[in-house]
């Protein structure tokens, strides 16, 4: 059984405060952190571990601050949507310009594991299954590591899932939540968001 842990980070922006989550999985012998933000945490949380692979939900600026560092500092790959390399140097398409700030980055092509639609990968003794769920944004991924599913900013239950973003799409974030929900109501998965606290799914069926 994998082990996940919290690591919320509160962005102080010009517009407002902003808490965000990443999240580290590990099993005896591998880890992962998801949507990394602050490297200072991961490395204090890691302690003498090691850091085998990022995982990216989407490409909006407050889930890919810390990636740079990890890569720098682990050597590890980062999996994302073939779709997010693009925001990472653009602060429009990333989002960071609607919080009056431009955050640029650029990870090398060599650190990079970039998903189309939907795959299964090893990562370690990690199995995990990647999902595009659109709309939120177009790189928007899930990921399922056993009874878990890391969903970014693409589905909560007491907040609202923006599509007002570039490569935002209502109608297609309705079509792919209806379908999650339909296709897992059976399952009652722990449910790791970007923002506010984790939960099962059947708070929200």
């Amino acid at each position: 059984m994998v082990k996940v842990k919290l690591m919320p980070y509160i962005y102080h922006t010009a517009s407002r405060d902003i808490t965000v989550n990443s999240y580290l999985v590990s099993s005896d012998s591998t880890n992962v952190v998801i949507d990394p933000c602050d490297i200072d945490a991961i490395v204090e949380t890691l302690g003498t571990r090691k850091l085998d692979a990022v995982l990216l939900t989407h490409g909006h600026w407050d889930h890919i601050l810390g990636i740079k560092d990890c890569v720098e500092r682990f050597g590890c790959k980062v999996y994302a949507s073939v779709n997010a390399p693009a925001k990472f140097a653009d602060p429009h398409l990333n989002c960071s310009d609607t919080h009056n700030f431009v955050y640029q980055t650029h990870i090398p092509q060599s650190s990079l594991v970039l998903l189309q639609g939907d795959s299964n990968f090893v990562i370690g003794d990690i199995n995990v299954t990647a999902q595009h769920f659109g709309g939120h944004c177009d790189c928007s991924i899930f990921y399922y590591i056993q009874d878990n599913c890391f969903v970014g900013d693409s589905l909560f239950v007491h907040k609202v899932v923006h599509t007002e973003f570039p490569t935002s799409n209502a109608t297609e974030l309705a079509i792919n939540t209806k379908n999650f929900l339909d296709s897992h109501r059976l399952e009652n998965l722990n449910i790791y968001p970007g923002h506010t606290d984790p939960y099962k799914l059947s708070e929200i069926i």
